[in-house]
């Protein structure tokens, strides 16, 4: 975040500084570790309190928002006297925590290229964009910025990637065995007895589909950050080498559920209890 605020100073940029770092940290706060359609599907009151619309990243906004501001002992808005800043705070946190949702995504993203990088203005401007953008663009940057942080893990060195690899399958699993004892359809990738979402072949195509497009815009706009881009691509070249059958790394102890398998990238159907 530093590149896009260093220097900046004034009321209407502290605003997005409050909102995106209140969000960050927020996001996805009391997370129910099932996905939206879960909730939806299983009609859980949660989803009909929020009209089956973005349930967790709503929950969780309703969540925290509602402890800092009924909590004395950590409500930090009341010492700002101004009014009209509390409420933009509160909305740009709203607006940048409901980005996070991934049916969003595409819809973000494309946004995005068409509020900064097909820009001529940002385009042919010397210097830090920032300074310069509107409050639209510095809100949908903002955005990006969060969901940058979101999928942060396939921008981390291999092994600490892989670890948060495995351990969000292990959460889909999880999922998927819910599902199951209830009689549903067991969803894409959450199916233990299927490849899941650490399989060498899904996270290529996740990789693929998601994380390098999305990495390519962000760093087109802001090249500062070009080791993120650098890095999830040598992370893809690994995920690709072990579908291939080119190449077995072998990992850190993680959990007996979830690295028990001679200590290597396997489905954790595969693993014995």
């Amino acid at each position: 975040m530093r590149p896009l605020f260093y220097s900046s100073d004034n009321a209407h940029d502290s605003q997005f500084v409050m909102a995106v770092l209140l969000a960050a940290a927020i996001h996805d706060y009391k997370h129910p570790q099932v996905n939206n359609q879960f909730l939806v599907t299983e009609s859980a009151p949660v989803a009909v309190s929020f009209n089956d619309q973005s349930v967790t990243e709503m929950h969780s906004l309703r969540e925290a928002l509602s402890i800092i501001t009924n909590d004395e002992s950590i409500n930090f808005q009341r010492g700002w006297k101004d009014r009209d800043f509390s409420l933009s705070v509160r909305k740009h946190v709203i607006q940048l925590v409901l980005a996070t949702d991934m049916s969003r995504h595409f819809d973000i993203v494309a946004q995005f290229k068409a509020l900064i990088l097909q820009n001529d203005d940002l385009a042919k401007a010397p210097g830090r964009k920032w300074d310069i953008m509107n409050s639209k663009q510095k809100l949908i940057t903002l955005q990006m910025a969060l969901k940058v942080s979101d999928i942060g893990h396939c921008c981390l060195p291999w092994e600490q990637h892989q670890k948060w690899s495995l351990r969000l399958q292990e959460e889909f699993f999880k999922q998927g065995d819910m599902e199951r004892k209830r009689g549903k359809k067991v969803s894409a990738l959450m199916d233990r007895n299927k490849p899941g979402a650490a399989d060498p072949g899904n996270q290529a195509g996740f990789y693929d589909v998601i994380v390098i497009p999305f990495l390519e815009a962000w760093t087109m706009a802001f090249p500062e950050v070009n080791a993120l881009l650098h890095e999830a691509e040598s992370n893809l070249a690994k995920w690709r080498a072990l579908r291939d059958g080119e190449l077995e790394i072998g990992m850190s102890s993680i959990n007996p559920k979830t690295d028990c398998c001679n200590n290597r990238v396997v489905p954790i159907s595969n693993c014995k209890s």
